[in-house]
């Protein structure tokens, strides 16, 4: 917490400073100039530390252009102003947070919970015959990514952001180990597993796919339910629905099967049972009167936090910087911008050029194109709002109402939607410029004009030192690769009869979810790239789908061995654990040329299909499809063509 104040109070007084330093070099346009390269770079250069540092380096570089618009007479006075107001904004934060405490972690759990039980409820499609299961994987990958952000935002205010660990506060322990059995419900929810279309046809048979549909879509209800109660704190509202009692009828069925169909239900049936568990559990833990106290040390592991040093950032001042590349072209587009409205466009609003090339240009084509469209779209949309409102109401009273109204609406659409916020700031613009006295509507055509032109200028500069998706692919797969290993590494582990180190466990868990959800996150901003790779496509489909049946069977084996042990006889697992482990080790060694295998090993891993064969009355079966997806990903993996970028050893 003490941090957190810290970079709030340092914050004050940068922006102060910028504003200071920016309205002295008025009297001289070469010395604004080089004001505007260095202030650009320094500052877009702090987005290697992220997080809130990040964030100061943009609030500094949105100082420098509203000092240009403001042109403040008495610069010492602006930038006191800006400090005291910095303050004033620490002083109200402080006390927010000690009036509602956990309103942050509240909304972070909710929101995760509800995204976990629509995940829930793609997982349902599956036992649902009249969903392709091509779908069915596309739409969970998709929402896999949802959660993955959802979980990482939780983990930051927890263990970051807000220093709840180091906190006093007496449920800060309730929430965490609340977080905790959220994210351990996903990693069950993921291994509702199977081969599904071998599952769907002896299911048929037996009538049980729309009854485990139907059962698995309560359980999402009933978590969906506690997600929105956490906000309310109000568990008292909370009763289940008649889970357990479909859970019992499906037990009595699974009870009453042999052979094969009997195991895969039995499987499934005990996996949905540790859902229904954990469910219940969560909605318990939000009034339990006592919750054990949790190890500070074991829970900062999970934290994004790093240490800051002089040295990453000389580690960055290179081509092969994405971050490097980035700053030097947001400098140059802002130079132009800013030299561009001072031939081109009115003195008096000079500065929305350049502020428009701020807010819309990101490292990626895609994000920035998707930004750009964004703007464009509400800035025209609420000028025409704008003119028609001046048109009708002239009465200033009523036009100062209508800004309070755009202005919250603003607020509360920035982070939900970007170009409905665009939209409502817009008309917060022009009809407060209106009533400052400009009754000439010159300001309708003039923010526009700036939206496309800087819209325009953005989208262009991605061609300069630009950031292609495809690039970062090779890392990426790679990425997953190696969580994939370190995941597997920890189930050895256990079947060496070693303790396992559950810590260890769930940090090769949430790099396996962070990993796959990195990938396929740039997969599609790769796919509206310029020139994009069509032929790989399909590959990295395959790769994304292959992967998330890998480390879904991997949970649900892990679930098999702790319930099972010691009874089980462990020795074929590890045989063939061992033999997946090869398969992506040399799935890493083919994405990198320089350690790349020769002909005869692909040739050897292609031909072999010891592992390609499931049998459900095999103890082991889960673990022949392990190895059979890890053979699988690296038959995937040397698709890719020998031009193709991935396979490439040259660095961008």
């Amino acid at each position: 917490m003490f941090k957190k104040n810290l970079l709030m109070l340092f914050s004050s007084f940068i922006l102060a400073a910028v504003a200071l330093i920016t309205a002295l070099s008025f009297a001289n346009e070469l010395l604004l100039l080089m004001l505007i390269l260095f202030f650009c770079f320094s500052f877009t250069m702090l987005g290697i530390y992220g997080g809130t540092i990040s964030a100061i380096g943009s609030m500094a570089l949105m100082m420098m252009v509203l000092t240009i618009g403001f042109k403040p007479p008495n610069a010492l006075e602006f930038s006191a102003c800006i400090f005291i107001g910095g303050i004033w904004n620490f002083i109200i934060s402080a006390f927010v947070r000690r009036l509602v405490p956990y309103q942050q972690i509240k909304l972070a759990l909710s929101s995760c919970t509800i995204e976990i039980s629509a995940f829930l409820r793609k997982k349902a499609l599956f036992y649902d015959v009249n969903v392709p299961l091509d779908v069915c994987f596309k739409n969970i990958i998709a929402d896999h990514n949802k959660v993955s952000e959802k979980q990482e935002k939780m983990r930051s205010i927890l263990l970051h952001e807000k220093g709840f660990i180091n906190s006093k506060l007496k449920n800060v322990n309730r929430y965490i180990h609340i977080a905790a059995e959220v994210i351990d419900l996903y990693e069950d929810v993921l291994a509702i597993h199977d081969d599904y279309q071998n599952l769907r046809l002896l299911l048929t048979d037996m009538r049980l796919l729309q009854p485990i549909n139907q059962l698995i879509n309560l359980m999402a209800d009933d978590l969906e339910v506690i997600g929105r109660l956490i906000i309310k704190n109000r568990s008292e509202d909370y009763s289940i629905s008649d889970t357990a009692l479909r859970l019992e009828q499906l037990k009595t069925v699974s009870d009453n099967s042999f052979g094969q169909k009997g195991k895969l239900l039995k499987k499934i049936v005990d996996n949905l049972d540790r859902i229904s568990t954990k469910i219940t559990t969560i909605g318990l833990l939000m009034n339990a009167p006592f919750v054990e106290r949790i190890s500070k040390n074991d829970a900062f592991l999970f934290s994004a936090n790093q240490s800051i040093t002089f040295r990453q950032m000389y580690e960055h001042l290179n081509f092969r910087s994405p971050v490097f590349r980035f700053a030097l072209r947001l400098t140059f587009c802002c130079l132009f911008a800013h030299i561009s409205s001072l031939f081109f466009l009115s003195a008096k609003y000079d500065y929305w050029l350049v502020l428009t090339v701020l807010v819309v240009s990101r490292p990626g084509f895609n994000n920035t194109k998707r930004r750009n469209i964004q703007r464009v779209k509400g800035t025209l949309f609420g000028i025409a709002v704008a003119f028609a409102i001046l048109l009708i109401t002239p009465d200033t009273n009523v036009q100062v109402i209508f800004i309070i109204l755009f202005l919250w609406a603003y607020i509360g659409f920035l982070h939900i939607d970007y170009q409905v916020s665009v939209f409502f700031i817009t008309l917060v613009a022009i009809l407060g410029i209106e009533i400052l006295g400009n009754s000439q509507h010159d300001i309708l055509w003039q923010r526009g004009l700036d939206t496309i032109i800087g819209c325009a200028a953005s989208l262009l500069s991605t061609l300069l030192f630009p950031l292609w998706e495809r690039q970062k692919i090779k890392n990426l797969l790679t990425s997953i690769l190696v969580a994939d290993l370190a995941y597997l590494d920890q189930l050895l582990t256990l079947m060496s009869g070693e303790k396992l180190n559950v810590i260890n466990y769930k940090l090769a868990r949430k790099q396996v979810f962070i990993s796959s959800a990195n990938f396929s996150s740039a997969y599609e901003l790769m796919l509206a790239e310029p020139n994009s790779e069509k032929e790989t496509e399909g590959i990295f489909i395959q790769v994304q789908i292959l992967n998330h049946q890998l480390y879904a069977y991997v949970a649900s084996l892990f679930h098999e061995m702790v319930r099972n042990s010691p009874a089980t006889n462990v020795e074929p697992y590890r045989t063939l654990i061992k033999k997946a482990v090869k398969y992506l080790s040399d799935s890493i060694k083919l994405l990198n040329i320089e350690t790349s295998l020769d002909a005869a090993s692909i040739q050897r891993i292609e031909n072999d299909t010891s592992a390609n064969y499931s049998d459900g009355n095999v103890p082991s079966a889960q673990s022949m499809q392990i190895v059979a997806l890890a053979r699988r990903m690296f038959m995937e993996l040397n698709k890719l063509p020998v031009n193709n970028s991935i396979k490439k050893s040259k660095k961008h």
